[in-house]
């Protein structure tokens, strides 16, 4: 058991006195949580965890893979984020659009962590 849901036991609160605590949670903790979260996404992006085949499009910035599949990234021109791939069951083979490259191929694997940073200029993904 969690040392702070060990604690809670502990509290010595009457049955009312829960019910209350249980409302302030519900009321005033878990909005501001979920507003936090909803923050840190806009600005950095959202995390996908996958087993299958993905297609990576706006807000994505990490895919967490839990087996073998292919990630196809968005296109380099206009992308302003870097993307991180987590291979973390599989292999990732990372596939571009259309004519874009990832350091010279098109399709590469990665077996770990791979971060890809775009060159909108250069249609081209870096890192893997």
């Amino acid at each position: 058991m969690s040392t702070v849901k060990q604690t809670l036991r502990n509290l010595p609160l009457s049955p009312q006195k829960w019910q209350d605590l249980a409302l302030v949670v519900n009321r005033e903790i878990v909005p501001v949580i979920r507003e936090a979260v909803q923050r840190f996404n806009e600005r950095h992006g959202t995390t996908v965890i996958t087993a299958s085949d993905y297609t990576v499009a706006d807000p994505v910035e990490t895919v967490i893979a839990t087996a073998a599949i292919t990630v196809t990234l968005p296109a380099v021109s206009g992308w302003k984020r870097y993307l991180t791939l987590v291979a973390n069951g599989g292999n990732i083979t990372i596939a571009t659009a259309g004519s874009d490259t990832n350091n010279g191929p098109s399709s590469v694997t990665s077996t770990g962590l791979a971060i890809l940073v775009p060159d909108g200029d250069n249609a081209a993904w870096y890192g893997g």
